[in-house]
């Protein structure tokens, strides 16, 4: 692909992703119209460049791969509701705009992998998701004195649910808990006693209706611990993913893939 039209596309997907992350810190939902706008000039720029400068086979076959992968996977995550479908949105648009090789670029992955741009940005979405558990788990590891306690004594919970709680949600005042928050509540007051929500993950619906629930629980969490005295809530922070998008689609420019040499290194 000629150069121009690799910059053209990185300027398309930049614009985009920053936009639809800004909406999604601002408001926690994302405009439709982004995701079209970034899909269909993407398109339109590789069909273009398609044109003037035929792509060679091992391009064509990487282009094609990158727009069924992009289709098969959004449909596919949003319908098991691993995430809602403003991320799906954005993974489409995604493979619609990146299937480029950057020569320019010292990458540091196979040549092979460059060809599917898209699975390269999700292995570094990937490793920014499972990096986020690190600081989590610091943090409890350092105030488990705090709660040990209610480790030991709380007998409705499983131990795995437990050490989930532990590498992927925290304590926070009740207080803090406000109806707009970023931290969705890890458990809740259901028949007169705290149960986890049980849920890693979001349900398979629109931004704005998920939004919706998650204020409704929060504030439910709110009312519920005020009156039970409860003195912490268990906590997850829900970080917009189009800020794991935008951040792996920036890793990918300036590095290709920061799994990849991670494998590598833990292998050595």
């Amino acid at each position: 692909m000629d150069l121009s039209c690799q910059f053209i596309l990185v300027i398309i997907t930049l614009v985009a992703l920053s936009i639809g992350a800004y909406q999604d810190i601002k408001t926690r939902y994302t405009s439709n119209l982004v995701w079209l706008t970034q899909g269909i000039s993407g398109l339109l720029v590789v069909t273009v460049c398609g044109i003037l400068q035929p792509y060679s086979f091992l391009e064509l076959f990487g282009i094609l791969i990158n727009f069924a992968s992009g289709l098969i996977l959004g449909f596919l995550f949003y319908s098991m509701g691993i995430w809602g479908g403003g991320d799906s949105k954005a993974l489409i648009a995604l493979s619609f705009s990146s299937p480029v090789i950057f020569s320019f670029i010292p990458m540091t992955i196979p040549l092979a992998f460059a060809l599917i741009p898209l699975f390269l940005i999700l292995a570094n979405f990937i490793f920014g998701l499972v990096l986020t558990i690190v600081p989590i788990f610091i943090l409890n590891i350092f105030n488990y004195f705090k709660f040990r306690k209610w480790f030991i004594n709380e007998h409705r919970l499983s131990i795995f649910t437990k050490i989930t709680f532990l590498v992927t949600a925290f304590q926070v005042d009740p207080k803090k808990l406000s109806s707009t928050s970023f931290l969705d509540p890890a458990e809740e007051f259901v028949d007169n006693e705290w149960v986890s929500t049980k849920q890693l993950f979001v349900y398979n619906e629109e931004d704005e209706v998920l939004e919706q629930k998650e204020k409704e629980l929060r504030q439910s969490v709110h009312s519920s611990s005020i009156l039970t005295k409860r003195e912490f809530v268990w906590v997850r922070a829900q970080i917009p993913g189009i800020v794991y998008f935008w951040l792996a689609y920036v890793i990918w420019l300036l590095w290709g893939s920061i799994l990849i040499p991670f494998l590598q290194l833990i292998q050595i």
